[in-house]
């Protein structure tokens, strides 16, 4: 328990884009060391072996393409976001992101970025208020997965509309749902709930 606690903190530190993400769980980054039907294990970039568990909410996505467990194998890159579940000492997952190409990827040069380090997380939650926060700046040209939890019913904020970008989303009651796109050029890419009445601003630059 100490060492996951441990593991936690030099995630939080190492990865500020990766913080504190939905359900209190985090965004855990590194090399698929094991696999089996009821989990994984990680190796992170410090050399720490993190488990992560399944449940039947857990999706899979392969190179952006709807996956399963089935097709992880030792030595693919991932990207695991987790949540935290009453009764389980191990984070759960939500999405696992994976592609082989990342297995035998050349490593990146001193002083620049791999494509898998470039990725940025963006966590946004449905309250009350409507999209908290509802002002974000994010990079272009740069993967971006924007992760969103709806914890009320209060308000008309069940779906998210990027009409920029053609993306459409139903925002389950309390579940994380993530959306991947990469911002093509600077400005403003305005998002809403299916209605129109509540949104917020991603700022490009």
């Amino acid at each position: 328990m100490q060492l996951i606690k441990q593991i936690a903190l030099v995630a939080a530190l190492v990865f500020p884009a990766a913080a504190l993400a939905h359900g209190g769980g985090e965004h855990i980054m590194g090399t698929l060391k094991a696999v089996n039907e009821k989990g994984i294990t990680v190796e992170t970039k410090e050399k720490n072996d993190v488990q992560v568990v399944f449940d039947d909410k857990t999706k899979f996505e392969k190179n952006g393409v709807a996956s399963s467990a089935k097709e992880l194998s030792a030595g693919d890159r991932v990207v695991v976001h987790t949540t935290k579940k009453e009764g389980s000492t191990d984070p759960v997952a939500v999405l696992v992101k994976f592609g082989a190409e990342h297995s035998h990827a050349t490593q990146a040069q001193p002083g620049t970025k791999s494509e898998h380090d470039a990725v940025q997380t963006v966590s946004l939650s449905v309250t009350d208020q409507g999209f908290t926060p509802d002002h974000v700046k994010v990079k272009k040209g740069e993967p971006l997965d924007l992760v969103i939890t709806r914890k009320t019913d209060k308000t008309c904020a069940t779906a998210l509309n990027i009409p920029d970008y053609g993306i459409k989303r139903d925002l389950p009651l309390n579940e994380a749902v993530t959306v991947s796109f990469t911002p093509k050029k600077s400005g403003e890419i305005k998002y809403s709930c299916g209605m129109g009445m509540l949104g917020g601003v991603l700022s490009v630059e």
